[in-house]
């Protein structure tokens, strides 16, 4: 599948494989980062025509995975878009959206 991004998501792509390496670029610039003590795992989905945004979170309320919060991305797949989900159980959310049919997007899609 050929992947259409755009030239700062490819970048993106990159920095969430060295993100320490990206953080001192930042600072060195002069940028002040709000730092987490800790990684945050989340999944990205494609939204598409057959698995929309409404049917991504019914799939997970109904079994039981809360959704901390959701957000749109600058990621586009085929004139698709992705979702990124902060999710309760990541393992189980990502078996239940596959099982369901819904392109879970890994780090190798934005690249």
């Amino acid at each position: 599948m050929e992947s259409r991004l755009q030239p700062h998501t490819q970048e993106l792509a990159r920095a969430l494989n060295d993100a320490e390496v990206v953080v001192r670029q930042l600072e060195s610039e002069g940028f002040m980062l709000a730092k987490s003590k800790k990684n945050v795992e989340v999944i990205a989905v494609l939204i598409t025509e057959q698995h929309s945004f409404s049917e991504n979170t019914r799939l997970l309320d109904d079994n039981d995975v809360n959704i901390d919060y959701a957000y749109s991305s600058s990621i586009h797949l085929n004139g698709k878009s992705g979702l990124i989900l902060r999710v309760s159980d990541p393992d189980k959310s990502e078996r239940i959206l596959k099982e369901n049919g819904i392109r879970i997007l890994t780090t190798t899609d934005l690249q």
